[in-house]
């Protein structure tokens, strides 16, 4: 990752490039990004967070993937909960449950690091949703439809719990990747 200067955004800004990857994991229709912390709830306590974390032999980043498909209801984007998937990854720990997987295209990314609680804060003023595709555009990038989702990024320890919203984690770092294209 290389660090970007000379932004005025008020926290660590890369640029990256990737090649394409697959996921797998558990997700769920929401309305809005407000429904995502339950969700992440809902996985710790039915069980599938420590199915994520116990994939994979090293200490697992997980991913929170807001996309939208065809199978999406209307006025809604599929959130999924996932791992991705490498050499490093048992999927047999998937069985017995409902997965979704998804593939991103190789692309270039923006990576944009802050503490938990900042970045849930930045969200909290009803033009959350949008800031990303400001910040990109602000940075000369403009969003990769190619891969057409965004990546909320979780860094934890093997046996450490993550929950969102979760105040005793609120100066965690996170990261969100969002895939973009160099503006002409």
């Amino acid at each position: 990752m290389k660090k970007i200067k000379n932004h005025n955004l008020g926290f660590d800004v890369y640029h990256f490039s990737k090649k394409a990857f697959s996921m797998m994991g558990f997700s769920k229709f929401v309305k809005d990004e407000k429904e995502v912390p339950f969700f992440w709830q809902e996985l710790a306590d039915d069980g599938r967070l420590d199915c994520l974390r116990s994939a994979s032999m090293l200490p697992p980043v997980l991913f929170g993937c807001g996309s939208w498909d065809e199978e999406c209801p209307e006025g809604t984007f599929r959130y999924t909960a996932c791992i991705e998937e490498t050499e490093l990854v048992d999927l047999t720990v998937f069985e017995g449950h409902e997965t979704f997987s998804m593939k991103a295209a190789e692309s270039e990314w923006i990576c944009f690091e802050l503490e938990q609680d900042e970045l849930l804060h930045s969200w909290d003023d009803g033009h959350g949703a949008e800031k990303p595709y400001i910040w990109i555009d602000s940075l000369g990038y403009s969003f990769n439809d190619e891969v057409g989702f965004h990546l909320d990024v979780i860094f934890i320890a093997k046996n450490e719990i993550y929950v969102p919203k979760d105040s005793t984690n609120k100066n965690r770092i996170v990261q969100f990747w969002m895939p973009v294209l160099p503006k002409v």
